[in-house]
């Protein structure tokens, strides 16, 4: 059944429920990371910022809301020592479920109860839904595809926790293909969010993209003694390249200024032609390299970033090509060097 376009415009439609400001709205929201590196600990936060009105992150608004929390993989008693241990003494009416034995479509019944819940965590995603293979496209198509029609019919937001398959830690590969069933879970979900952290690390990335929402990169800090993510800022523009991106980059700045054809990028590289091919067109798309006009590639010029502490970041970019500014943490001053 359509409608004119006409009639369409003169349609009143529920204001989109912005749960976190540029990064989560109503409809299907999925938390990817890989097991071990705080997935959990960062919905419980948001959770508990959710049920106050506080600030996610350390920095992003939230709006105060009802708040559902399945925390499948967890025991009450976990969750009261989780909650002790951030210090949350003082609650709203945040609710908590660790058990869920009923059919998906079950959920829409559930929360048609309860609705003053507006926001529903779930901890996990194969816990919920009873998915027996992740890899299986159609089983992980129909169980996304009914929790995205309960959040569009109902008007909430509901954000599934998943895991990522090996690789993704590491920056191999694209992060978009990370979540297990991937295929299935990226045509489905409304926005996709990355959390990726080295093991024993405190500096951790967090990648969104959706229908809703610009692309985002931001870094992260992991307070391992506290427990708590906090937002440090914008990632370095080459954080973004996979470890395969890294390889062609490095490639065609050591031929520079010469620029290669395809073939000779996949040689180097030890890929398939088609595989290098990908690879260029979204690194083209990403800014990192041009395709001039006799079909052959260059390097462009790129920010490089060193680390000099937590929240602290020393970028070097070149104006022109001989005056390097040096810019200091959120230091607007710059420094030019001689020509």
């Amino acid at each position: 059944m359509g409608i004119l376009f006409k009639d369409l415009m003169q349609k009143v439609f529920p204001t989109a429920i912005w749960v976190v400001e540029k990064l989560i709205t109503n409809g299907l929201t999925l938390v990817l990371g890989a097991s071990k590196i705080g997935k959990s600990w960062f919905v419980l936060q948001l959770a508990i910022d959710i049920d106050n009105g506080s600030h996610f992150l350390g920095e992003l608004a939230v709006q105060k809301l009802g708040i559902i929390y399945f925390a499948l993989e967890d025991t009450e008693a976990r969750i009261q020592r989780r909650l002790t241990k951030l210090g949350i003494v003082v609650f709203n009416d945040a609710w908590l479920e660790t058990t869920w034995e009923k059919e998906i479509i079950k959920l829409k019944t559930y929360l048609q109860d309860k609705p003053k819940y507006k926001v529903v965590i779930i901890d996990t995603l194969q816990k919920f839904a009873k998915i027996s293979d992740l890899n299986a496209y159609g089983e992980v198509v129909k169980a996304l595809g009914l929790l995205k029609s309960i959040a569009d019919e109902l008007g909430i937001a509901i954000i599934a926790i998943h895991h990522t398959r090996k690789g993704v830690e590491s920056g191999t590969g694209d992060w978009m293909d990370g979540g297990l069933g991937s295929m299935g879970i990226n045509g489905t979900a409304d926005c996709t969010i990355t959390l990726t952290r080295k093991r024993e690390s405190s500096e951790g990335f967090l990648r969104a993209t959706g229908r809703d929402i610009e692309d985002i990169h931001w870094a992260l800090n992991w307070d391992k003694k506290l427990c708590i993510w906090t937002k440090t800022g914008n990632a370095p523009k080459n954080k973004l390249l996979s470890v395969d991106q890294q390889i062609i980059i490095d490639i065609l700045q050591q031929s520079a200024p010469e620029s290669l054809e395809t073939s000779d990028i996949a040689k180097k590289a030890g890929k398939s032609e088609q595989n290098t091919i990908n690879i260029l067109k979204r690194m083209g798309n990403m800014g990192f390299v041009t395709k001039t006009s006799r079909g052959l590639w260059s390097a462009n010029k790129l920010t490089n970033s060193l680390s000099l502490g937590e929240n602290e970041l020393v970028n070097l970019a070149l104006i022109g090509d001989k005056i390097p500014v040096v810019t200091i943490g959120n230091n607007e001053n710059t420094n030019q060097g001689a020509k």
